[in-house]
């Protein structure tokens, strides 16, 4: 320390013994000066951190405010929404079950419709290969005609019909509309029950 090593220097040299306490005393005083700075520091972190808590600590309270603030009225019309578009939703999903089921028009759709309504036979034959034939007068494929197998006087037939009607005038209008190698062929009216029966 300053003051043992200045008693030191006082033995040895008595005429500095002054000087060197006054030494000693100056750096006591930095010592001093720079404990005070640390300590100043460390308030003003302490205050900081203080400072930063205090804040979210009214942050957090005022969200709680504004929680307990909320009308009930409108967490209800809010579900009430929620609950209007679920029912939407599943609405527009039975729909679209209901439009896919019907483009995939088969022997079974067909069969499940009223049986007073119309078809459109358009051919019956017992090569396949005149089934292929007749549907090549066809453009495209027509999504309205289908294709089954029914056994006549104990022999396999494929036949295809065409539509969906009304009454047996609607069925023939249609005929007018086929291209002229299938209207050839003579086309006929028959009604749901007798492809029902047909295929039993």
């Amino acid at each position: 320390p300053p003051e043992r090593f200045a008693r030191r220097m006082s033995f040895a040299c008595p005429l500095h013994f002054k000087q060197n306490t006054a030494k000693g005393s100056t750096v006591r005083k930095h010592y001093s000066a720079f404990g005070n700075e640390v300590s100043n520091h460390q308030k003003i972190s302490l205050m900081s951190n203080k400072n930063s808590n205090n804040q979210n600590q009214n942050s957090n309270k005022e969200n709680d405010e504004d929680k307990q603030n909320q009308n009930p009225e409108d967490n209800i019309n809010s579900e009430i929404v929620k609950n209007s578009n679920d029912v939407v939703n599943q609405q527009e999903d039975i729909e679209k079950q209901e439009e896919l089921k019907n483009s995939k028009r088969d022997i079974n759709w067909l069969i499940s419709q009223e049986p007073d309504k119309y078809v459109l036979q358009l051919i019956s034959a017992i090569k396949l290969e005149t089934i292929e034939n007749y549907l090549s007068f066809f453009e495209n494929k027509n999504e309205q005609i289908i294709e089954f197998t029914a056994s006549i006087n104990g022999t396999k037939h494929h036949i295809l019909v065409y539509g969906l009607f009304d009454n047996s005038d609607l069925a023939r209008a249609e005929i007018e509309k086929l291209p002229l190698k299938a209207r050839q062929i003579k086309p006929w009216a028959r009604t749901v029950q007798s492809i029902n029966d047909l295929i039993k």
